[in-house]
C-alpha cells in the first residue's frame, strides 16, 4: 500500500471520529471475533478502536421477547435507546457503531475531501453508513427525511438522542403494531420517530461510508446457530470469508 494513501485514509478517519465528543461500539462480550475483525482492518491503517477513542458497549441481552420480533431485535433496540440515554445526559454528539460494521476507507477518504469538518454541517442526526437507501454518485453530505436500514454508523447530538430516547422508550409500553409505534427493529423505531419530528434535521453522507460484514446473526439467529460445537466454526468462516474480500 502507498504510505501517503494510507496516511491520507488514517487522517480522514482521525479527523471523522474526532467530530464527536463520544464514540461507542455496541459488542456482546461473546462477539469477541468481531472487534478483532474491525482493529485487524484499522490496524493497515496503523489505527486501533482505542485509537479512535471508541469505548466499548457490551451488548444488552434478554431472556424473552417480550413484544419485540425476537430476543435479540429487543437486545439491539434496548442497545441503542440505552445509548441515546448515554448521550443526552453527557451533553456531547455520539457515534455509534456496531461490531459489524465494514468500513469503505476510499470513501471516507473521499468524504473528508468535500466534508472537511463534519460538526460545521448542520444536523441533529448523521448517517454515515446504511443498507438503504441505495444512494451513490459523487461523495456529498445532504439532507434526508425518508427511511433508512442499517445503524452500523451513526451520530446524533443529545437533542436528538433525548428526544428519541424518549420516543423507544414510549414504545416498549405499548402493544406489537401499535400505529404510534410498539417493539420494533431499531431501524423502524428512528424512522417512525424522525418522521414525527421533522423539525431535526437529518443528513445522509452519499454513497454509505461503511457496510457490514457477513457473521453469524445474533437478531434473527438460525437455531444451528447457537449450537456450541457449531458457531465457532461458522464464525471462522465469515473470517475467511472477509480476508478473502479483502
Amino acid at each position: 500500500m502507498d504510505r501517503a494513501h494510507r496516511d491520507e485514509v488514517r487522517d480522514a478517519l482521525v479527523a471523522l471520529f474526532a467530530g464527536f465528543g463520544r464514540r461507542r461500539l455496541i459488542s456482546m462480550k461473546a462477539r469477541a471475533e468481531r472487534r478483532q475483525r474491525i482493529d485487524g482492518s484499522l490496524a493497515r491503517y496503523g489505527l486501533s478502536l482505542e485509537d479512535l477513542g471508541v469505548e466499548i458497549f457490551d451488548g444488552l441481552s434478554f431472556d424473552d421477547a417480550n413484544g419485540f420480533p425476537s430476543k435479540g431485535v429487543r437486545g439491539c433496540f434496548t442497545s441503542h435507546m440505552t445509548l441515546m440515554q448515554e448521550c443526552a445526559a453527557s451533553g456531547k454528539a455520539m457515534l455509534v457503531l456496531e461490531d459489524d460494521i465494514d468500513f469503505d476507507f476510499n470513501r471516507i477518504t473521499a468524504f473528508r475531501r468535500v466534508v472537511p469538518d463534519l460538526q460545521q454541517a448542520e444536523w441533529d442526526m448523521v448517517i454515515l453508513g446504511y443498507l438503504y437507501p441505495p444512494k451513490s454518485g459523487k461523495p456529498r453530505l445532504e439532507r434526508y427525511e425518508g427511511g433508512a436500514i442499517g445503524g452500523h454508523f451513526y451520530g446524533v447530538t443529545p437533542a436528538f438522542a433525548r428526544a428519541v430516547a424518549d420516543y423507544m422508550e414510549s414504545c416498549t409500553m405499548r402493544p406489537p403494531g401499535d400505529p404510534d409505534g410498539g417493539p420494533m427493529y431499531r431501524d423502524g423505531a428512528f424512522t417512525m420517530f424522525r418522521e414525527r419530528q421533522s423539525e431535526l434535521v437529518t443528513k445522509l453522507a452519499i454513497p454509505s461510508l461503511g457496510g457490514q460484514f457477513s457473521s453469524r446473526s445474533d437478531l434473527t439467529p438460525k437455531r444451528y446457530q447457537r449450537w456450541p460445537l457449531v458457531a465457532p466454526i461458522l464464525d471462522k468462516m465469515y473470517e475467511a470469508k472477509a480476508w478473502l474480500r479483502r
